[in-house]
């Protein structure tokens, strides 16, 4: 390109208008390729050249500028999630902290002693009486397992209703089970 450059500027100093900065072809072909003279002559050519540059340096400038507002669409999409993420972790840390909901039943201790009758006058009713004790027994496990049920299911009862006492209004609104733990001893 140093050549053709220095072609031009030999022809521009060899023309007899100042206004007239053409050079002539017999100039041109003897140190430009044929191409690049008819090129460089042609009005037509250079002015089509430069339009359809233009063109195509719009439609990347376009383009960048789509690729642009993409990454940045993108960008502010990430930034929106981590101060989402962000905010849901504070909320579930600071704003609503674990309650542990515990109850401690008792159940009075008995002691109870079944006295039975080992001598041989009640020889031939022993059968009634093992049966009867035996009854006596399970009736009395299976009234202290009752008792047992009914107070466990009791403090079930208040421990949920505690819960939902110290359950946030939102929350409840959303139906978002409040974590704690349970139990019942």
């Amino acid at each position: 390109m140093d050549g053709v450059s220095e072609i031009v500027d030999r022809c521009r100093k060899s023309t007899a208008s100042e206004g007239d900065y053409r050079c002539s072809r017999d100039d041109m072909i003897d140190h430009v390729p044929d191409e690049y003279a008819d090129a460089l002559l042609d009005d037509e050519y250079m002015e089509r050249l430069v339009f359809a540059m233009d063109t195509l340096n719009k439609k990347r400038r376009n383009d960048m500028d789509r690729y642009v507002k993409l990454n940045m669409c993108v960008f502010y999409t990430l930034i929106v999630q981590a101060i989402l993420g962000v905010l849901i972790a504070i909320y579930k840390t600071l704003l609503m902290p674990t309650h542990n909901f515990s109850m401690e039943a008792n159940l009075e201790d008995v002691d109870m002693v079944l006295m039975l009758d080992a001598s041989n006058h009640i020889g031939e009713d022993w059968e009634r009486q093992h049966d009867s004790v035996m009854k006596f027994s399970s009736l009395l496990f299976n009234k202290t397992s009752e008792v047992k049920k009914t107070i466990n299911s009791t403090a079930w009862k208040l421990i949920d209703e505690a819960k939902m006492n110290n359950t946030p209004l939102l929350a409840r609104v959303l139906g978002i089970e409040v974590g704690g733990n349970k139990s019942v001893t």
